[in-house]
């Protein structure tokens, strides 16, 4: 029997505020923290990925803001995975792209959770696959 795909089930958001060790000075302004978006996708069978976004600066630096990514992903972007193969990010990532402009950091995010998701199982199927597995 062939086991099912790992279908995306969920996706959600949540802002962190960091403080910095030391204040990072910036032509637009002076960081003392670091606000990233941490984007978690569950997936049948419990199993997750965690990908984060983040600027520096806010919009004082560019055009996307923590606080924009975290709309633009719970608003546009969560809902377009549901359901797809985990292990197919590279399908995932070109429908984003197809349907949503600019908004990188947004994107970023989502296509590091995903990767987070594969990348381990990966590597423990090369592991495996290679005879390089721990065996105790």
């Amino acid at each position: 029997m062939i086991a099912a795909a790992p279908a995306i089930e969920r996706v959600e958001t949540l802002l962190g505020d960091i403080p910095t060790i030391r204040h990072h000075k910036l032509s637009v302004a002076t960081m003392n923290c670091q606000t990233p978006v941490f984007v978690r996708v569950r997936c049948r069978h419990g199993i997750e990925g965690v990908g984060v976004g983040t600027t520096i600066g806010g919009l004082a630096y560019g055009e996307e803001s923590p606080e924009s990514i975290q709309v633009s992903i719970d608003t546009y972007f969560a809902a377009l995975p549901l359901g797809m193969d985990a292990t197919r990010n590279g399908a995932a990532m070109a429908h984003v792209r197809k349907l949503f402009q600019d908004n990188r950091f947004a994107k970023c995010a989502l296509v590091t959770k995903i990767s987070s998701y594969i990348c381990p199982r990966l590597l423990a199927l090369a592991s495996h696959s290679t005879g390089l597995a721990s065996t105790g």
